[in-house]
């Protein structure tokens, strides 16, 4: 039987019929809810982490603009100093001990380290790596932007370039052995302009563009 995605009052309303005329017993629909439960179970996570994403978006306003404020994996430092503190609640260590400081590497003041419990803090965590994520997209976007640019000021047309960059620029810091944000590279417009001519302008002055 192929798999059914139910929303939620749908489930609801599964269960209702299904207890009114029996069909509870049904393997099919029994299929069909365990199904539906496993979703609900694989969902909570994400959702928990999600929530608490829009809660530092809204109540404290670490926003998109907040977030690009930061170095390149700040976020992520902070994500995991509250993964540390979510595994020593679960080692039993007290509360008072785990908000008294945070573990080496906590990349804020002492002010804004606030430790609750595991679930608290791994949603925490979870919230402070996607907005690292994010941050990361966007750095990446802009710098393509700058490298497309920098491309079309070298004669190439637009939209070729940014298929090119686009489907090229990955592969092309691997080879260097960086990533976007890595200090010792240039992300600026001379960086730009550099891999520019290396994924595109060199090609148009082969006549291969």
């Amino acid at each position: 039987m192929a798999k059914i995605l139910l929303t939620n009052p749908e489930l609801v309303a599964l269960i209702g019929e299904m207890i009114e005329d029996e069909r509870a017993w049904d393997p099919a629909w029994v299929a069909v809810l365990c199904d539906r439960f496993r979703d609900l179970q694989r969902d909570h996570g994400a959702e928990v982490i999600r929530t608490e994403r829009v809660r530092q978006v809204r109540e404290e306003g670490f926003d998109a603009d907040h977030d690009d404020q930061n170095y390149p994996g700040q976020l992520a430092e902070a994500g995991y100093c509250y993964i540390l503190s979510a595994l020593r609640f679960v080692s039993g260590h007290a509360p008072a001990d785990i908000q008294r400081a945070p573990p080496p590497g906590w990349p804020w003041a002492l002010e804004w380290w606030k430790p609750k419990s595991a679930s608290r803090d791994l949603a925490r965590a979870g919230a402070l790596i996607a907005a690292e994520l994010g941050r990361r997209k966007r750095q990446h976007d802009a710098f393509v932007a700058l490298v497309v640019q920098a491309c079309v000021a070298g004669g190439a047309d637009r939209e070729d370039a940014q298929a090119i960059v686009e489907m090229s620029i990955d592969d092309a810091l691997a080879g260097d052995r960086i990533e976007v944000g890595h200090p010792d590279h240039d992300w600026g417009v001379a960086g730009a302009a550099a891999l520019a001519d290396e994924l595109v302008l060199h090609h148009l002055e082969g006549g291969q563009a």
